[in-house]
């Protein structure tokens, strides 16, 4: 072998070893507690009503609209706070959004399915079924 190809062997090492350790990371075990990425396993109106209520408590009680079909396609939902309405006649003039958005994911585990805040891993245990998402890799 000659030396240009080990220099890139030892190159290429490292990151084919971080890129499966990702892939492994991504794909937790349902056993010990350990959590994957999770989707709403059969959609209805009551799970429906079940997700706008705990995001709705998730985000200390501030109204959101859902898409029907959230957590369908999509384990992570991120919500972003919509423009502020001033007093009137007051124009607001900054035309930015001072708030950062709030993420939410369906994760599963051996109890159960959770909706989890990111910011601060606060849970929800959902009483539907979910089932594992499966991840794109490209």
């Amino acid at each position: 072998m000659s030396s240009a190809h080990r220099v890139i062997i030892l190159l290429a090492a490292p990151v084919a070893l971080t890129a499966c350790m990702a892939e492994v990371a991504g794909r937790h075990a349902l056993d010990g507690g350990q959590e994957q990425a999770a989707l709403v396993a059969e959609p209805s109106a009551a799970g429906y009503a079940e997700l706008q209520r705990l995001v709705t408590e998730g985000m200390h009680g501030a109204p959101v609209v859902l898409a029907q079909d959230v957590f369908t396609k999509e384990s992570v939902l991120v919500i972003e706070s919509g423009p502020g309405r001033p007093p009137l006649p007051q124009p607001r003039l900054d035309g930015r959004k001072t708030q950062a958005p709030v993420k939410f994911q369906l994760v599963m585990d051996g109890e159960g399915c959770w909706l989890v805040r990111s910011a601060d891993g606060q849970r929800w245990l959902l009483q539907q079924p979910c089932k594992p998402a499966v991840e794109v890799v490209e």
